[in-house]
């Protein structure tokens, strides 16, 4: 499901994108027609399309700022060693079920782990499926001190 079509269908708590959420998946309404258009255009366009003018006004503007939000820039820091991989998981399982989570929220511009590599706590093959699924690893070594990933 495309992301917007599932943000109307799902997410959306105002009361008239949940109204008219079959209709403006109808009319092809998508992030990208709410951050590359005016107001006034979107709306004249969901109001032809038999939205009701207040309605499809209060649309635009509640779609138009989560389509804002969507492209916002995010991080993140994952603590491996307080946080791990489950057992039953992949690496490309977890980075992959995580990006899909936060893909709605903005746009993933940082994703790294942090763990002591030396002492063994990701298995070689979960190392390489983080890497390859675009972790970046970061060595973080204890030296006899402890908590070292969260200082």
């Amino acid at each position: 499901m495309d992301p917007f079509d599932e943000w109307v269908k799902t997410s959306a708590k105002n009361i008239n994108v949940q109204k008219y959420a079959e209709r403006l998946v109808e009319l092809g309404a998508s992030w990208d027609s709410f951050l590359s258009r005016s107001p006034d255009e979107i709306a004249s366009d969901l109001i032809q399309g038999g939205i009701p003018t207040l309605a499809a006004r209060d649309i635009v503007d509640v779609a138009s700022a989560a389509a804002k939000q969507s492209q916002a820039p995010m991080a993140v820091f994952w603590d491996i060693e307080n946080m791990p991989i489950p057992a039953t998981s992949s690496g490309r399982d977890v980075t992959s079920r995580l990006k899909s989570i936060l893909k709605p929220y903005g746009e993933l511009l940082e994703f790294r782990g942090y763990a002591s590599i030396g002492l063994n706590h990701i298995p070689q093959q979960k190392r390489s499926d983080l890497q390859l699924s675009g972790c970046l690893l970061v060595d973080c070594p204890h030296n006899g001190r402890k908590e070292v990933a969260d200082k």
